[in-house]
């Protein structure tokens, strides 16, 4: 019963010859609910929005292609502006996919040395909040999910966290750099979230 999610390297791969984001949105309308995915933002790298058009109304959309280095997939932001249809609420909703490391490497010692990467992944994330920005008009909610290719335990730290909430924006879970518990987190449900997602 969810009304919007993000997805990433949704149209990778097809399923009895239709794509990752059209199968989801045949299972969930299998399950209740008027889903539909945001269009004509262009081609995104599978980054892509769905929402169920039953509780809310997109009232407009947009992407930004992300700046990447040589010989990656490219990446983007896609985001909408909804109307929440019981309250007539907005809210602007965003998400992105970042560029990852190439392999993560295991050590003992933390040196701060700073990946290309990883300085793309803080560049990236300046991207993302500079189009939130732009885009966001009304001065609406913002919620920002994505792949973000991250950790919050790894070295040096976890760049676009900090450029996230840097801009303002809220950690629901409370997850900042090197935490083992929540730290103040707002979501009112958490499941494991101490965790990386890649476990």
């Amino acid at each position: 019963k969810i009304d919007v999610v993000g997805l990433q390297e949704a149209d990778f791969n097809t399923i009895s010859g239709i794509s990752q984001f059209e199968s989801l949105i045949r299972l969930l309308r299998a399950r209740g609910g008027d889903y539909r995915v945001v269009s004509g933002v262009g081609t995104t790298a599978g980054t892509r929005i769905l929402y169920n058009a039953a509780t809310v109304s997109l009232h407009r959309a947009g992407m930004r292609q992300l700046s990447t280095l040589g010989g990656d997939v490219n990446r983007y932001v896609v985001w909408g502006e909804f109307v929440q249809n019981s309250t007539e609420r907005r809210f602007f909703f965003a998400t992105t996919h970042l560029i990852p490391e190439p392999k993560p490497v295991a050590t003992h010692k933390c040196s701060g040395a700073q990946s290309k990467r990883y300085k793309m992944r803080r560049t990236q994330a300046g991207q993302v909040m500079a189009e939130i920005a732009a885009s966001n008009t009304g001065n609406v909610p913002v919620i920002l999910t994505g792949d973000m290719n991250s950790h919050k335990v790894q070295c040096p730290t976890n760049a676009p966290y900090r450029v996230f909430t840097g801009a303002g924006l809220v950690d629901p879970l409370g997850n900042p750099d090197r935490s083992r518990v929540p730290v103040n987190p707002t979501t009112e449900v958490r499941i494991h979230s101490e965790w990386d997602t890649s476990n």
